[in-house]
């Protein structure tokens, strides 16, 4: 039997990386949803992380709550904003709102920030 516990920051991004890896293999609406969904849970996380009394943490989180793309994402999960993909010739795309992002750009710099604090 394998168990996936998502109970703090580290497991939490462990099946983000999961999620971005089949994200980068299969470009689908599914598939970054998914990738979202874990983003967003992965930040709420990190704002409660009874770490943050460290001043490395507390600077993460600061870093983290004010990213565009993490903003999205918790927006999206929110529902305060909608998320349409449109995927047109391999490329796909994100509308959130009125905001037109390059669904790979949005992949790669979600995963590069949080990749800073957990590598």
């Amino acid at each position: 039997m394998t168990a996936h516990a998502f109970n703090n920051p580290r497991n939490i991004y462990e099946k983000l990386k999961r999620d971005n890896a089949r994200l980068a293999a299969d470009h689908n609406g599914d598939n970054m949803y998914n990738f979202i969904m874990t983003a967003n849970h992965l930040y709420e996380s990190i704002k409660k992380w009874d770490m943050a009394v460290t001043g490395t943490v507390k600077r993460f989180q600061t870093r983290v709550a004010k990213d565009e793309n993490i903003k999205h994402c918790n927006s999206l999960v929110t529902a305060k904003e909608n998320l349409v993909v449109e995927t047109d010739d391999n490329k796909m795309n994100l509308k959130i709102g009125d905001k037109l992002l390059d669904s790979e750009k949005f992949r790669k710099d979600v995963m590069e920030l949080l990749e800073t604090f957990f590598k």
